[in-house]
């Protein structure tokens, strides 16, 4: 299912579902389509973050963005973060924020859930054999570091 915002349109609210949407006017609001392709057209404006699968910008978005690819076509404009996989940004597009890897994100949030290990037993807490010294390395840091994630980012500027 397509939804079109037509060139003539201005809307202010949340869009929420599982279809496409194509923004021909203005759409000032949260976009959640998860599953869905947000297209932003020439001459066209979306302000507020967009949740989607991908994301195609030909005209001007400002928020944050989360999806698995994002497109910036020729005199598109992006204002905010990208959170994707993939990016790819024509000559004559640009962007304005930063790019981070969605996959990266997503290891980070896991590895933040991980409980932390329990710590190594003192010297004399152990129950070993009377005698029988045992050396336990114990810090004083806390916790080891979640490890780095290690997502793919591709990203890719076109030119002609």
């Amino acid at each position: 299912m397509l939804t079109v915002i037509a060139a003539e349109t201005r809307i202010t609210g949340v869009v929420e579902g599982g279809g496409d949407l194509r923004v021909a006017g203005w759409l000032e609001g949260r976009v959640l389509l998860p599953e869905g392709t947000v297209t932003v057209e020439r001459d066209a404006t979306l302000r507020g973050n967009c949740v989607a699968r991908h994301v195609i910008v030909a005209g001007n978005l400002v928020g944050d963005v989360s999806a698995e690819s994002v497109h910036v076509h020729e005199g598109g404009r992006v204002v905010g973060e990208l959170a994707a996989d993939d990016v790819a940004i024509d000559e004559g597009g640009a962007l304005r924020g930063r790019i981070r890897s969605l996959a990266a994100a997503s290891a980070c949030e896991q590895a933040a859930r991980v409980p932390a290990p329990e710590p190594a037993p003192r010297l004399g807490e152990a129950s070993e054999p009377p005698g029988l010294l045992r050396l336990a390395s114990v810090s004083q840091a806390g916790p080891p570091a979640a490890p780095r994630p290690r997502g793919r980012h591709k990203a890719t500027m076109v030119s002609r």
